[in-house]
């Protein structure tokens, strides 16, 4: 499971919350828009469920699976990672972090394989436990743990 702040899970439903005395005063003046809203309102809630909870990586025998809501699962070869790197992505100026976690990882592949020398970011739960399963089957891949900041 990807890694969300805390305040990512209870925003959409204070958006709710603060939008309630529009949606009962367009229901009780023009019932149409009332019910506009009301389905508005709950397909932004059923879409951010979506995206919060059916984002994963999946690490299986020889490669790790990366699920996200609105693309293809996409596989990559396990053995063809040569580095991973801890980062930190910080907030910005309001406190905000991003959607998919603070404290990311930044897993650079062989060129021949990805063709880009931009890494992939990855932003597991459990960091310590995503990167020890990568390494159970290749050994090989580089680790920097200092957290670097972008």
């Amino acid at each position: 499971m990807m890694g969300w702040s805390k305040v990512s899970y209870y925003l959409w439903v204070i958006g709710a919350i603060l939008l309630l005395p529009l949606i009962v005063i367009l229901l009780v003046n023009v019932l149409f828009l009332g019910l506009l809203f009301l389905a508005l309102l709950g397909l932004i809630g059923w879409l951010q469920y979506r995206v919060m909870h059916e984002n994963r990586y999946k690490v299986f025998q020889d490669e790790v699976a990366v699920r996200m809501v609105g693309y293809k699962t996409r596989c990559y070869r396990i053995d063809m990672i040569k580095s991973i790197n801890y980062v930190d992505i910080g907030t910005d100026w309001f406190g905000r972090t991003p959607p998919n976690g603070r404290y990311q990882l930044a897993v650079y592949f062989e060129r021949s394989y990805l063709k880009s020398v931009e890494p992939l970011w990855f932003g597991p739960v459990d960091r310590d436990g995503f990167v020890a399963a990568l390494l159970e089957v290749n050994p090989d891949i580089v680790v920097d743990r200092s957290e670097t900041h972008v």
